[in-house]
């Protein structure tokens, strides 16, 4: 099977999550496109008990969120890192079945990586 097994056993609970933004997207089909975040390391964050499994918290790799009003209200950009209220729910794709964060809500950006530019000074000949 592959799914992300990292969240099967919160299967149909709503908990905390953190993740950081790796891009800003699109899925298409044949008539609509919807903006699309990928998020990268996304764990269970709150200290409830229910996010834990045998003393680790409830975690994927990578979660790809549809953007709504909420997350583009954020002005979301790579680096980012976003906390949300999330719900652990099968979905249907087209290799078969995985496991997705659905009705994500309470989006709010916990860090704003910063990403500095070096800027290259022309060097002066002699």
């Amino acid at each position: 099977e592959k799914f992300r097994t990292g969240l099967l056993d919160a299967l149909m609970q709503r908990l905390r999550f953190r993740g950081t933004v790796a891009r800003l997207s699109n899925t298409k089909g044949k008539r609509w496109k919807k903006p699309t975040v990928l998020l990268r390391e996304v764990r269970a964050c709150c200290s409830d008990s229910l996010a834990v499994r045998d003393g680790r918290p409830y975690h994927t790799d990578h979660v790809w969120l549809k953007i709504g009003k909420q997350l583009s209200a954020l002005c979301l950009r790579p680096g980012h890192v976003v906390e949300f209220d999330a719900r652990v729910r099968w979905y249907r794709k087209a290799g078969g079945c995985d496991l997705r964060l659905s009705h994500h809500t309470k989006i709010s950006v916990v860090h704003r990586e910063q990403r500095q530019q070096q800027q290259q000074q022309p060097t002066k000949q002699q």
